[in-house]
């Protein structure tokens, strides 16, 4: 009888050939995996909020970010909220930013 405990824990064994793959480099990147990652690799869940901000930089360009809440509220503080472009602000529910998300992918 085989023996699929034993065949899976055996790094010898080939008939399982994805599970003992040290080379993780080989994989390749899937963006979809980080479809529910803002900007700065938070996770935004279906209750959060999302803003999206310009920033007015300090050479006269504009960095536009896609944040949830505390994200957004730490970016005011390393921007200055005296950078923030009022009107270009958008703050979307967790829930549909999250739906959109999925279909994109």
């Amino acid at each position: 009888m085989f023996d699929y405990d034993r065949a899976m824990a055996d790094k010898e064994n080939h008939v399982f050939t994805n599970i003992h793959n040290e080379n993780l480099e080989d994989l390749p990147d899937d963006p979809s995996a980080n479809y529910n990652l803002d900007d700065w690799g938070t996770i935004v869940h279906d209750e959060d909020y999302i803003f999206v901000a310009l920033f007015l930089k300090s050479d006269g360009n504009t960095r536009k970010f896609v944040l949830q809440e505390e994200n957004f509220l730490e970016a005011l503080d390393n921007y200055g909220p005296q950078n923030l472009i009022m009107q270009e602000l958008e703050i979307i529910d967790g829930n549909e930013w999250l739906d959109y998300q999925r279909r994109k992918y």
